[in-house]
């Protein structure tokens, strides 16, 4: 987890071409509904590794962040 401005995320990290992101959302939110964590449905991506740093698709890297609900007053 990491704490933003906005709240805190729950990150994953993808390691390959943005085509393929898609399965890697769902892993990110399975694991965050294992943990019993409560993400609100707000995401964003950071690119740790991209096209300045490799021609290679396939060695992209994405974090993948879904952010979390507030905690409750007294929790």
């Amino acid at each position: 987890m990491r704490a933003f401005e906005g709240g805190q995320a729950f990150i994953g990290r993808f390691v390959g071409s943005y085509d393929k992101t898609g399965a890697a959302y769902s892993a990110v939110v399975e694991e965050a509904l294992r943990r019993e964590l409560r993400i609100t449905g707000v995401t964003a991506e950071f690119y740790v590794k991209s096209v300045p740093h490799t021609p290679n698709p396939d060695e992209y890297e994405t974090d993948i962040a879904f952010f979390l609900e507030e905690p409750e007053e007294g929790h």
